[in-house]
This record gives structure tokens, sequence and C-alpha cells, in this order.
């Protein structure tokens, strides 16, 4: 239950914002092509590691305890499967982590930008991608950057000649962030996102960035 002050500060949010306008529904929808069979990703051990039902109450209209626009955003987020950005080119893996993965048609096979949090997560939206696209190689792989959400799936698209770009010092920005000031972002997390809380309309909504991380075993860079 909402009190008097958030009800009227997200009515306040309702009249600011022109939530009519459809068109950013219409461009997240554009290009589906597949999802994953009842929209759950399951690690080597059979356990679940994201499980997009859990999120069904997005269908939902925005209840009076959340911000329209966070409420708004992670219905777009949520919108999830194998998407084609360019006919032919371009594909997007989307809706079930934080990050997208992308593949792009290069001159000798597939370029993939960013790999997600966990590799069952990664692994899924390549098999899903597999299945519905052209099976050229991997040849490329780009990380664009230490956030364990683009990169955390790395070795479920690494082939024999793949090879692997990513920026100048990576690693030390990916040390740095995660043993030095690991602890500190993680309880920051906790507040930011309410990543503790069931997902629920009183609870987690999501990342506004993203829905929420898919769980599972992480690549070592």
């Amino acid at each position: 239950m909402a009190c008097q002050f958030v009800k009227e500060e997200h009515q306040r949010v309702k009249k600011f914002l022109n939530f009519d306008d459809r068109q950013d529904y219409d461009d997240a929808h554009r290009g589906f092509i597949a999802d994953i069979p009842d929209g759950i990703i399951k690690s080597e051990d059979d356990s679940i590691v994201y499980n997009i039902n859990e999120t069904n109450f997005l269908e939902d209209e925005c209840p009076e305890t959340v911000n329209p626009s966070l409420w708004r955003q992670c219905q777009l987020n949520r919108v999830h499967g194998l998407f084609e950005v360019i006919k032919g080119k371009i594909y997007q893996f989307r809706g079930y982590d934080i990050a997208n993965m992308t593949f792009i048609k290069g001159e000798k096979g597939w370029i993939v930008i960013d790999t997600l949090c966990s590799v069952p997560g990664c692994k899924a939206g390549l098999e899903l991608f597999r299945s519905h696209v052209d099976r050229l190689p991997i040849t490329a792989v780009i990380i664009t950057h230490s956030h364990g959400d683009h990169c955390g799936g790395l070795e479920a698209v690494l082939e024999e000649n793949t090879v692997v770009y990513w920026p100048m010092n990576l690693r030390e920005e990916f040390v740095s962030e995660k043993m030095l000031a690991g602890v500190a972002m993680d309880r920051r997390c906790v507040y930011m996102f309410g990543q503790n809380l069931p997902q629920s309309k009183e609870g987690f909504i999501g990342c506004g960035l993203g829905q929420a991380g898919c769980q599972g075993s992480k690549s070592h860079l």
C-alpha cells in the first residue's frame, strides 16, 4: 500500500511524462524472431538461473506502489528473445540479463558483442541464435567494458579460432572494481536496485537499465 506522498509523487510523474506515446514499445518488439521455450534458462546442473515468468506481473497496469516511469522502463526491458536488427546482418538476444548480446555478420563469420552475466545465459542465447540464423563460426568477440553483465558468459561463445577484443587495462579495471571496491558496490546495489527483495509489484521491479542479471557460473577473464 502506497502512502499519500508516494501516490501524489507518482501522479506527478504521470502528468509530466507522455505515457500515451507507445513508439518505444513498437521499437522494442520490432524484428522478433523467437524465444527460449518456457522462458527458462538452466545451468549445467539443471537448476534454474533465469525465469522470465517471475516478471509476468509487469504485464499488468502500473500499481500505485511503483514509479510509473520505472514500470514502463521495466516493461520495455522485459521484451525478450532473439531479434533481427538489420536483416541478415545484425541480431540481438534480449531480456534475459541486464545487458544484451549482439551478433554482427562479418566477412568470415559472426562477431559477438558482450556476453551477458553468466555462462548458462550466454549459452542459451547462442543456442537460440544458432537455431534460427546461419551457423557460421564465431570469429571474434568484443567485450565493451569490465562490468560483469558484459563479460561473464565469455567462454560460452569461444571457439578454436575466436579472437577476443577488449579495452586496454580491462583486467586491472575488473580487479580494482570487484576486489577493491566490490564490497561497497555490492552494498550500494542492494539499496539501488532492491535486489534482495522478492520480484513483485511491492518488491524488486528491475534494474532500470536492464531487467535482472542471469545467475550461474562466470567466465574468468
